[in-house]
């Protein structure tokens, strides 16, 4: 039988962006979806995936109520003022070597895609694992669907928001994550910290960079050996952060 890990969610998101249009509920991982907490169906993948031991949720304590269905198999931590705070609030309650990773805005995904996602990244040796889905299997999954891709060598791309790591990496490289997290908004200071030239930059516009390359990027700058995961569960990818997008989820959700 293959070894458990535990799982971190983030799910300390105030509800302050698009969403917020078609719905009061504070925290994004609150808002209903067919009679169930956004949170609640990341959760129940999570733990459906038969791969997961416990789940330990940065979120609101209003989430409680619709943790009591879940057993002691589930945390809740408050989360912090960002979400690499609450991160690492999370990260102190789990004791494995390695953790998933996820966003509490995924309600599509089931367990099938999380057994996927952990057994992938098992068949390599690594610290950080990134799930990657392939813009054909999104678009194929979900028509019309609005997501941002990347024109890399291996084909058009879109990150998801799902990743396994090594607790001890993350935690050794806090300072990092927190210049990463600091940039998010600004590419150019992103690649200056990351040490990438305009050479690569070009070769990135031009669609010739490719994702061994960015392994390499992150093996040099970092020292962290880091894998891209392609997967074709485009639920992983699926995030609700618009109308549009709820209105998705609440044709799809299956609980």
């Amino acid at each position: 039988m293959s070894d458990m890990i535990e799982a971190v969610l983030l799910a300390g998101g105030l509800n302050k962006g698009r969403l917020s249009e078609c719905t009061t509920e504070k925290w994004e991982a609150m808002i209903d979806i067919n009679g169930h907490p956004m949170a609640a169906y990341v959760i129940k993948a999570l733990l459906d995936s038969g791969r997961i031991s416990k789940v330990v949720i940065s979120g609101p304590g209003e989430l409680e109520g619709a943790l009591a269905d879940f057993g002691g198999r589930v945390e809740l931590v408050k989360p912090g003022e960002n979400l690499l705070d609450s991160l690492m609030n999370a990260l102190d309650r789990t004791t494995g070597e390695k953790v998933l990773i996820g966003t509490a805005d995924i309600p599509l995904i089931n367990g099938e895609a999380i057994r996927d996602m952990v057994e992938r990244c098992e068949a390599d040796v690594a610290e950080v694992y990134y799930a990657l889905v392939m813009k054909d299997d999104y678009e194929k999954s979900y028509p019309g669907g609005k997501r941002t891709y990347v024109n890399l060598k291996d084909g058009v791309l879109t990150g998801a928001n799902i990743f396994m790591a090594s607790k001890e990496a993350l935690l050794a490289r806090k300072k990092v994550i927190k210049d990463m997290y600091d940039r998010r908004k600004n590419p150019l200071a992103m690649a200056a910290a990351l040490g990438i030239g305009p050479i690569m930059i070009l070769k990135f516009l031009l669609g010739l960079v490719s994702v061994a390359d960015i392994e390499k990027v992150a093996r040099r700058s970092f020292g962290l050996e880091g894998r891209g995961i392609k997967t074709p569960y485009a639920s992983i990818a699926m995030d609700v952060d618009k109308p549009s997008d709820l209105e998705l989820a609440k044709e799809n959700a299956v609980w």
